[in-house]
């Protein structure tokens, strides 16, 4: 059966003026992460405004984030259904006392149902990246239906922060208003061909929330379309 390239994505045209972005780095372990951290911000910033973000819309959040720092933000989003909301992660994952996923922040992490039900709150079409190493795991509690999901990394055994996060800002940036999962589909491919290239065991694998088939998907990023010939369920 042909496969056909995930179609629900943000589209492809300029946001409206009154779309934003904010992006959160968390705790960092040293100071070449915290710099590391802070340069891919700043590339995912640049190639949101180069997308038709206004500048004063897309924020960085760096140094001593903290769990209500960032509800405080998320609250404040008055945006409407034909806006986009962007959502950059970028640090570490770990689990909290209740199993739950939790982004690694400045005193109480932050756990997947509790940034669900800030984001719940916004309207917008929402784009939500996750460059946490076994990133995948917040999924499962995020999803919904305006909401696309991108994670650098599956949901267990893939504890690293990853390359595919630099992978995918390389591409973003050649083509800001290009769709998503053409840019996402490319910085996969480049992942695959790096580890090949360096004979290395691949340690990480991206992985996708489409909202309009309501599956997690691997690269390449493809569903299959109903098959209007099988039989119907009894």
């Amino acid at each position: 059966m042909l496969l056909v390239l995930l179609g629900c994505w943000l589209p492809t045209t300029a946001p409206a003026a009154e779309s934003s972005a904010l992006i959160v780095i968390g705790l960092s372990p040293s100071a070449d992460d915290a710099s590391e951290f802070l340069s891919l911000a700043a590339k995912a910033k640049s190639a949101l405004v180069e997308r038709g973000f206004a500048e004063s819309r897309v924020e960085i959040l760096h140094e001593k984030v903290t769990r209500e720092l960032i509800l405080q933000k998320l609250r404040a989003v008055t945006l409407s259904t034909n806006d986009e909301f962007w959502l950059v992660l970028l640090g570490f994952n770990g689990r909290a006392a209740d199993g739950s996923p939790a982004f690694q922040v400045s005193g109480p992490r932050l756990t997947a149902p509790v940034l669900r039900a800030a984001l719940d709150g916004i309207p917008a079409r929402q784009f939500i990246y996750l460059g946490l190493g076994n990133g995948g795991n917040f999924i499962p509690e995020l999803k919904r239906d305006h909401r696309t999901i991108l994670s650098g990394t599956q949901a267990e055994g893939e504890p690293d922060v990853p390359r595919f996060t630099q992978a995918w800002l390389t591409e973003f940036a050649k083509t800001p208003h290009a769709d998503l999962a053409e840019v996402a589909v490319r910085a996969a491919k480049q992942i695959d061909e790096d580890y090949t290239v360096k004979k290395m065991a691949q340690t990480e694998h991206a992985c996708l929330f489409d909202p309009a088939s309501g599956q997690v998907l691997a690269p390449p990023f493809e569903i299959k379309p109903p098959d209007t010939n099988a039989p119907a369920a009894k």
